[in-house]
């Protein structure tokens, strides 16, 4: 996901994955394997660069930019109405069962 945010704050513009590393949070990500399975999704593509050949640079795909509006909804849902929605005590709860599948 933070792969795919980092592409939309380029957007239309792509990046090397030396820059997109680089701003990653999580610096010992295998920044090469998550473009790999990203572009297998159909997510990103690859494009060499026409400055440097030996330069390539990730884009979001349409299929990427509609996944980052799907997960923006499901964010602001989780945000907004779910608080509304549910008492501490049950927040508490759904919180801990996530972290329960998380881990």
């Amino acid at each position: 996901y933070n792969v795919l945010r980092i592409l939309r704050g380029a957007h239309p513009e792509g990046l090397a994955i030396g820059v997109i590393r680089e701003r990653l949070l999580d610096k010992t990500s295998d920044v090469s394997r998550l473009v790999d399975r990203l572009v297998k999704l159909g997510f990103v593509e690859r494009k060499g660069s026409k400055e440097d050949r030996r330069v390539t640079h990730i884009f979001l795909t349409l299929r990427g930019l509609e996944l980052l509006g799907q997960i923006r909804s499901v964010d602001k849902f989780t945000k907004d109405e779910l608080p509304k929605r549910l008492t501490n005590e049950e927040a508490q709860l759904l919180s801990a069962l996530l972290d329960k599948v998380r881990t």
